[in-house]
């Protein structure tokens, strides 16, 4: 009779954990081959689009459209070719009318990805940060990286390595350029070109506004807007922050942040049932926030991008519920001081709400709108000395790459 094989429990899970991470790795092998497999065939297959020009844009989606669409927009008046590769099939590139680009859907993300992986051209613009981290891999074909910033946000703000693989960034501001001037010399790395050119999506959402026939709603109006995940108001006190304001008979615009539908289900789920039916609470689902910021007279939310858009766009008072930040994992553990832009001007520019001031929010809403000009003050004061050429980044950047490709 064979004797019975025997593995003690620590044993029988290692090798449980072994076949596991030998089976995803292998899977993920496989995965990887085949849209490298496919990304081949595309770029061979008749139809296709088998050279790009020399100059090229990656997205991510047509969620970056606003991003993307003042650069292109200006470089459409110089005489050159230039390409656009998105993983969206409905990207807004497509329906544009630009008379010079080359615009592509190799396919899904992945396939995209591996289109990219293997790209010919003299200059890749991304708007991806991790290149050659996380999925996104610098093609031996490509002769320079640059990054195109989506938002006026530090560098600290960034997981580990997000920029340290590109060749040149086009900074909003001289904040990011000190951070990355601190990264470089903390982890002995070559000096990147860092140019002041300033955040493109403000060109797009200025033109957007001026198309809005909304105007500001009669009697006092408030867009809350949370942020997703731990950073969440929502997630963290539930309805509180609504109640406090409708109760007092404060009209609220509630505009949770889109992840929260993908991350934070069951949560939002339970808001959106408790809110249903109050006359003085409208959900706002909208591609952009752009209507809501108009009609509100002020903002709570979290600590996230959405203070600059409202900030530097309208100059309207802002109140922060979450003012702190787990910042483990960031680039901010190599910048000197530890200190971040986003956080300092943040709550410089907004009146911090504390957790026991949430019941008496619409009072210190109401007080506080009487000193509207104060806010307004500060905010003037970042747009016109920390952050680049706001108002006119497209013609910039359009300008600085074609410089780029003459030399």
């Amino acid at each position: 009779m064979m004797p019975l094989l025997y593995l003690d429990p620590g044993t029988g899970s290692l090798l449980l954990y072994a076949i596991v991470g030998i089976t995803t790795t292998v899977l993920f092998a496989l995965r990887g081959f085949w849209y490298s497999l496919r990304s081949k065939v595309f770029m061979g297959k008749k139809g296709a689009v088998k050279e790009m020009p020399d100059l090229v844009f990656q997205s991510e989606g047509g969620k970056y459209w606003q991003v993307f669409q003042p650069v292109l927009k200006a470089l459409d008046k110089y005489d050159i070719k230039y390409g656009f590769v998105t993983s969206d099939r409905n990207d807004p590139v497509f329906t544009s009318g630009l008379k010079n680009v080359v615009a592509v859907c190799p396919g899904k993300e992945l396939m995209t990805l591996s289109y990219m992986n293997r790209i010919k051209a003299k200059i890749v613009v991304s708007t991806t940060p991790q290149l050659d981290v996380y999925m996104l891999k610098r093609s031996k074909h490509v002769g320079k990286y640059v990054h195109l910033f989506h938002a006026p946000a530090d560098i600290g703000m960034y997981e580990m390595y997000a920029f340290d693989n590109y060749d040149t960034l086009l900074c909003t501001g001289s904040y990011q350029k000190e951070a990355i001037r601190s990264i470089e010399k903390n982890r002995h790395e070559k000096a990147k070109e860092l140019l002041d050119t300033g955040c493109t999506y403000y060109d797009y959402m200025q033109e957007e506004l001026k198309k809005l026939s909304q105007k500001p709603d009669e009697g006092l109006t408030v867009l809350y807007a949370p942020a997703w995940g731990e950073r969440s108001s929502v997630v963290k006190y539930g309805t509180a922050v609504i109640d406090a304001l409708a109760e007092a008979g404060i009209r609220v615009i509630f505009r949770p942040h889109p992840q929260m539908y993908v991350s934070d289900k069951e949560t939002i789920a339970a808001v959106e049932a408790k809110i249903k039916g109050n006359s003085l609470i409208e959900l706002d689902r909208n591609r952009t926030a752009a209507a809501s910021m108009v009609r509100s007279h002020a903002m709570v939310t979290d600590i996230s991008g959405v203070i600059f858009d409202y900030a530097l766009l309208f100059e309207k008072p802002i109140f922060l519920v979450n003012a702190e930040y787990n910042l483990g994992g960031y680039d901010v553990i190599d910048i000197d001081g530890g200190r971040v832009w986003d956080l300092d001007k943040s709550r410089e520019i907004t009146r911090i709400i504390k957790p026991e001031e949430i019941q008496s929010l619409a009072s210190i809403v109401k007080a506080e709108m009487g000193n509207a000009d104060l806010y307004r003050d500060k905010i003037r004061k970042i747009k016109t000395e920390e952050i680049y050429n706001f108002g006119h980044t497209g013609e910039v950047a359009a300008a600085q790459l074609v410089e780029m490709l003459s030399k």
